[in-house]
């Protein structure tokens, strides 16, 4: 019994890439700190950046189609910038919605249980 347990704990924690279910035994995976710190680290620091290339380019397409007058002009500026503007805001909504989601039906168990944990 013993062997068989150890065995299960071995097999689990070799070559599994999957989040854990948040608790005590997930701040001790590695993949876990990854995931929770990474993505939202980097995306953190690459929306300052988008924002500055995407007016760039709003500018410069605004500038190629040779507005009549300077109304006309701002309001292809404006609409430019808050479409690329929304892209950048809402990406992470798309990421969490369809990326992190648990892609098997263990995955999804996990997620249940850690759910059903968490509202204790």
């Amino acid at each position: 019994e013993r062997d068989k347990e150890q065995a299960a704990e071995s097999d689990d924690s070799v070559g599994s890439h999957h989040i854990p279910s948040p608790g005590i035994a997930a701040t001790h995976d590695r993949w876990w700190w990854f995931y929770m710190l990474f993505y939202p680290t980097l995306y953190g620091l690459l929306v300052p950046v988008f924002y500055v290339l995407f007016k760039v380019i709003a500018v410069w397409l605004t500038g190629v189609e040779n507005h009549v007058t300077n109304s006309a002009y701002r309001n292809g500026l404006i609409w430019k910038v808050f479409s690329f503007k929304f892209v950048i805001v809402f990406s992470s909504l798309f990421y969490y919605a369809f990326n992190a989601t648990p892609s098997t039906i263990e995955d999804l168990d996990v997620a249940q249980e850690a759910a059903e944990d968490s509202m204790l």
